[in-house]
C-alpha cells in the first residue's frame, strides 16, 4: 500500500503523506492476490492452516484521489473482519503515517483541535459517506452495536485503535 502513497520528508525528518494521494479505493480481499507462505503451516488440531503472504494488490478500477485512511476502512471491515489485533499489526507493521496532520499545514490547522482531528472520527465520517453500504458491514460484524446508542459509540468501538495509533506517533509531537 506504501507504493501508492507520496511520502515525502517534513520539516523534522518523519515520512508524511501529501494530501491527497492516490487511493485503491476497493481493497477488498479478493482484490489481494496471495500465495503460499514458505513458512510452516501452523497445526490447530482439527486441521492445518496454510499460510497465506500477501504478494500484490490488483484491480484499480476504482483508483481516486483522496485520504489514504479511507483504503484502510475496507481492509479493516473485509479483509481483517473487524480484528483489532491484525489492524493493530498492520498499522505497527508499515507504520503509515495516517493523520499525520503536519505533513499539510494548511490542513492541520484548519482542523487544529476539532473533532476532524481524530482518526477515529475522521474514519466513521467516510463509512457514513461511503458509497457501498459500509455502516451494514459494522453491524454485521459487531451486532451488539446495533443497540448503541449514538454515532460516537460506534465509532469508538469500530476505529479507536486508529486513535491509539495516531497518539503513539513520533511524527505527532506538538
Amino acid at each position: 500500500m506504501s507504493s501508492l502513497i507520496k511520502f515525502v520528508k517534513d520539516d523534522d525528518g518523519d515520512s508524511v503523506y501529501t494530501f491527497p494521494c492516490w487511493i485503491h479505493s476497493d481493497i477488498m480481499d479478493d482484490n489481494i492476490l496471495t500465495q503460499r507462505s514458505l513458512t510452516d503451516a501452523k497445526s490447530t488440531g482439527d486441521r492445518d492452516l496454510e499460510k497465506l503472504d500477501a504478494v500484490n494488490i490488483i484491480d484499480f478500477s476504482d483508483l481516486s484521489i483522496g485520504d489514504p485512511l479511507c483504503d484502510l476502512i475496507p481492509l479493516h471491515l473485509d479483509v481483517f473482519r473487524g480484528d483489532i489485533d491484525l489492524l493493530r499489526e498492520y498499522l505497527r507493521s508499515y507504520q503509515l503515517p495516517f493523520l499525520r496532520g503536519k505533513s499539510n499545514n494548511d490542513i492541520y490547522k484548519s482542523v487544529g483541535n476539532s473533532k476532524f482531528s481524530t482518526a477515529s472520527y475522521r474514519a466513521m465520517c467516510y463509512c457514513m459517506l461511503h458509497e457501498d453500504n459500509v455502516l451494514a458491514a459494522i453491524f454485521g460484524l459487531w451486532k451488539d452495536l446495533r443497540a448503541a446508542t449514538s454515532w460516537e459509540e460506534v465509532e469508538h468501538l469500530v476505529w479507536d485503535g486508529l486513535n491509539r495509533y495516531q497518539q503513539s506517533s513520533p511524527t505527532l509531537s506538538s
